[in-house]
């Protein structure tokens, strides 16, 4: 973990930062509030170690002054005192303090202490490491099967679900989803526009929507509205957490069940032939799932070149994102590579 250890008293100090460092923790000291509080706002921590009793800034109004803060949020603060501020300490309890220790600080309490917090950090990083999954569903078996696949994959955690008609009680605001999975067979009158809704509420999440196989229209209709990848109701359990991988990289992914009901009978009005020879290579990448910084690797591009080739690609092909270009790779390899 990262420590800052804030006393006034060197000795007392250097002593706690000597036994913290043999237990294999970074820590970085600070000899009053205001030196610790120029080094929180310098780099994270994860644990702040801080005196009650010092000159100018005490214990208790650092702790008050931090938990104010952004950085504070997930800051862990344990104050140590003396048995005569016993006071002080319940007081830094009730103002977000998550333990206090008496001095002399014995080291067995000490380690315990950093251990357990150690711990409870690394839930917590590991919590953050999960994809954030919402699902928007009407509890068919279907969909019921596929929060089966997601409960199984400790990388993905759902946050929460709603039936279509419920929808429209969310607030977005206060959704922290990376990911929305939307059933769309399920939505009433086939009304797409939840897609939209989604995007323009929470701009940084990505969607992705489950149809039947036999649905392709809907799926290009979902493509127009800006769902990111689509997944047929009969992937398999290895295809979807694909699919929410290769999404969440800022990838797309369209089942070849799905794609080949995409731009059936398309071609006239998706003139192939007029795409450049580089043209043609990244648009063989975006059908291949692969992002524009991934692309730019392989070709030795600079990302904005590869985003200004993309945008030309989806112009000349009269479609709308890089989704529907990898439904239309799907659909037309052979000819992609024949022209190639």
């Amino acid at each position: 973990m990262n420590i800052l250890v804030v006393d006034d008293n060197k000795s007392s100090r250097s002593s706690v930062i000597k036994f913290l460092s043999k237990l294999g923790h970074k820590v970085e000291e600070a000899e009053n509030g205001a030196d610790a509080l120029s080094k929180l706002h310098a780099r994270s921590f994860d644990l702040l170690l801080t005196d009650i009793k010092m000159p100018k800034i005490s214990g208790l109004e650092l702790l008050r002054t931090v938990t104010a803060l952004p950085m504070g949020q997930k800051l862990k603060v344990v104050l140590f005192t003396g048995h005569g501020d016993l006071e002080s300490a319940i007081e830094a309890i009730r103002s977000g303090a998550y333990d206090y220790l008496l001095k002399p600080i014995k080291v067995k309490v000490l380690a315990e202490l950093v251990e357990k917090i150690e711990a409870q950090c690394n839930l917590l990083r590991e919590a953050e490491k999960q994809v954030k999954v919402f699902l928007v569903h009407d509890n068919s078996l279907t969909s019921q099967g596929l929060k089966h696949v997601l409960e199984k994959n400790k990388d993905l955690k759902i946050i929460g679900e709603v039936t279509p008609c419920q929808f429209g009680n969310l607030d977005l605001g206060r959704i922290q989803a990376d990911v929305f999975i939307i059933d769309i067979d399920s939505l009433e009158d086939g009304d797409l526009s939840i897609i939209s809704v989604i995007k323009q509420g929470i701009a940084e999440t990505k969607v992705i929507v489950l149809c039947s196989k036999a649905d392709g229209r809907n799926a290009k209709r979902s493509l127009k509205e800006g769902s990111h990848s689509i997944l047929s109701t009969h992937a398999t359990p290895e295809e979807i957490i694909y699919c929410i991988n290769k999404t969440m990289e800022g990838g797309t992914y369209i089942e070849p069940k799905i794609a080949k009901y995409l731009f059936a009978n398309t071609e006239d009005n998706l003139p192939l032939y007029s795409l450049t020879e580089q043209e043609r290579r990244i648009l063989a990448s975006i059908g291949l799932g692969k992002t524009n910084k991934e692309i730019a690797e392989e070709l030795f591009l600079s990302t904005y070149t590869v985003r200004t080739y993309v945008s030309n690609i989806l112009q000349k092909l009269t479609i709308p994102n890089r989704t529907a270009a990898a439904a239309f790779v799907v659909n037309h390899r052979q000819l992609l590579e024949e022209l190639r």
